[in-house]
């Protein structure tokens, strides 16, 4: 009765309606036979979420050696030159002596996986913004890049997704490496 039947979206809004109640109902545990249902079950979509944004470490590369030094590979270790730094923000305004650095800066964080990792499974690794351009490793295996090279308009504001398999993660001893290449101005994750 809130509806006005010469309303040109009444079947819209009703269609839109019968939905809302039926995703309430079943969310609420209502019993359905309609398979597409299924696809919104808990069960079907749980799904691995860690978000990994404490106790990574940050080395500014002046030289560009990072990559000669195998600073993305698994079994490096980082030495005490490698400072905490904050993810997300901008490694330039965290410290007082890379204030006006503009060049290659290193970010790797050490992590472990609390469920269980299907080899099966792809699974996607998801970062914001990264200023300016990047390069990513997982456990050592190289798994993207965006700079002016591959995506030459506003490379520096575009959000990050890599698919990695879940044959490249373990259960322990993770890590992850991003190589930021800040051009001017802030840079950071």
């Amino acid at each position: 009765w809130y509806f006005d039947k010469k309303e040109f979206y009444l079947r819209t809004s009703l269609r839109r309606n019968y939905y809302l109640v039926s995703r309430l109902l079943y969310n609420l545990g209502a019993a359905t036979n309609v398979k597409i249902c299924s696809i919104f079950s808990p069960e079907r979509n749980k799904a691995l979420n860690l978000v990994l944004n404490k106790n990574w470490l940050g080395l500014a590369d002046y030289n560009m050696q990072g990559r000669h030094k195998g600073y993305f590979k698994r079994d490096f270790t980082p030495s005490s030159k490698w400072r905490r730094v904050k993810v997300p923000g901008k490694f330039d305004s965290q410290f007082a002596d890379l204030k006006n650095f503009d060049g290659h800066f290193y970010y790797r964080l050490k992590f472990d996986i609390p469920d269980e990792i299907d080899p099966q499974k792809d699974y996607t690794l998801y970062f914001g913004a990264i200023d300016d351009e990047s390069f990513v490793w997982v456990n050592g295996e190289f798994i993207g890049e965006l700079s002016a090279k591959t995506n030459p308009q506003g490379y520096w504001a575009l959000t990050r997704s890599y698919q990695i398999s879940g044959k490249l993660l373990r259960k322990c001893d993770n890590n992850i490496t991003v190589l930021c290449v800040d051009r001017g101005r802030g840079g950071g994750i």
